[in-house]
């Protein structure tokens, strides 16, 4: 998706430092692409792009979500907690999370440079799984330095897959979740 600041980003990316850069999904001029297809780009893209900052955006739209809610295609007010509990959302300052993207991207094998956000170091090795940048301009100069470097991307790409696969399917996950669960229970 094209909020926040991407598109600015991106325009950097290309312009500044002549990066050649694809982007799909919504407010892209190339659009939503469907999963098979996506799944296609994360594995033959030579490098994948992602971002962490949350879509928290300080609009009119959002403003009207604090009180009003979409059901069925009819708005409705919402109640005080919801209120209450939109209202937080929305004044929160912008922040970094992880999102799914990472663990498919790497999972089908693309190689990935991804925003930094935190504990994201819980999940995978920093520049032997996937590689983080804190800005843009590190963005651009991580792009360039990986470009050159196939056999890096290629070993960086079969790490984090192999982690992913080992570590991170919702199997594993749901997995250690009922584990926790049980032991809790039989404690």
């Amino acid at each position: 998706m094209s909020y926040g600041s991407r598109k600015r980003d991106i325009n950097y990316l290309e312009k500044k430092n002549n990066l050649d850069i694809q982007c799909w999904g919504n407010g892209w001029p190339k659009g939503r692409v469907n999963n098979e297809k996506m799944l296609e780009i994360f594995q033959n893209s030579l490098i994948n792009l992602n971002f962490t900052k949350s879509s928290n955006q300080l609009t009119i739209k959002n403003f009207l979500k604090i009180f009003l809610s979409k059901e069925n295609n009819k708005y409705r007010v919402n109640n005080f907690r919801e209120i209450f509990d939109n209202t937080k959302v929305f004044v929160q300052k912008e922040t970094h999370q992880i999102k799914g993207r990472i663990f498919e991207v790497t999972g089908m094998g693309g190689f990935l440079i991804t925003e930094k956000c935190d504990y994201l170091n819980n999940y995978f090795d920093i520049d032997k799984e996937l590689v983080i940048f804190e800005d843009i301009k590190e963005a651009a100069d991580k792009i360039n330095f990986y470009k050159k470097k196939i056999k890096l991307i290629e070993e960086i790409s079969i790490n984090a897959q192999n982690k992913v696969l080992n570590e991170h399917t919702y199997e594993k996950r749901l997995n250690k979740i009922f584990s926790i669960v049980l032991n809790e229970n039989l404690s």
